[in-house]
């Protein structure tokens, strides 16, 4: 059976489409609340607080891990994909990804530290073997895992006139 898992925010429950109707949290959740959600095999992962993580295997009847802190707390997470099977943790300051061993690995995008902003992170998508990351207002960092790469590929890298520029990036 497949389900739809819908977060609410972390300050109300979430909610779950079994294909018939929506259901509240279920009740092995004593924490009910979530951010964000983001399935990478037989996983679901959840933002548990606006800094730390927490995953399941079976979200209906198991119990969820311990909340695992990403970085530092003061930076909120405002992402999390699924790229190439890996988990992908965006923050409004740097992107991290959890290896299949389930180490985090850290700071994938160095550049973010310096363009913190509360967008960044929002709208990340996973295409075409890379990730996208917008970035402050007018910046888009692609990460290629496989190269091991980072790419300022945002209008900041190529408008001429970029004080003209007064929209803001998103993947």
């Amino acid at each position: 059976t497949t389900y739809l898992w819908l977060a609410c925010g972390l300050t109300r429950s979430y909610w779950y489409w079994d294909g018939t109707t929506f259901k509240k949290a279920p009740q092995a959740d004593p924490d009910d609340k979530a951010g964000l959600f983001c399935r990478i095999g037989a996983k679901l992962y959840k933002t548990e607080t606006a800094s730390a993580i927490a995953s399941v295997t079976n979200p209906l009847s198991g119990t969820w891990a311990a909340p695992t802190t990403v970085d530092d707390s003061v930076y909120n997470i405002t992402a999390l994909v699924r790229h190439l099977e890996l988990l992908y943790i965006i923050k409004e300051n740097c992107a991290y990804y959890l290896s299949s061993t389930d180490v985090l690995v850290p700071d994938i995008i160095p550049q973010l530290r310096s363009m913190y902003n509360t967008a960044t992170g929002k709208n990340t998508i996973s295409w075409n073997g890379s990730v996208y990351v917008p970035a402050s207002d007018q910046s888009l960092e692609e990460y290629n895992l496989l190269a091991g790469n980072v790419n300022s590929v945002g209008p900041n890298e190529y408008a001429e006139r970029l004080a003209d520029f007064g929209g803001q990036v998103v993947a």
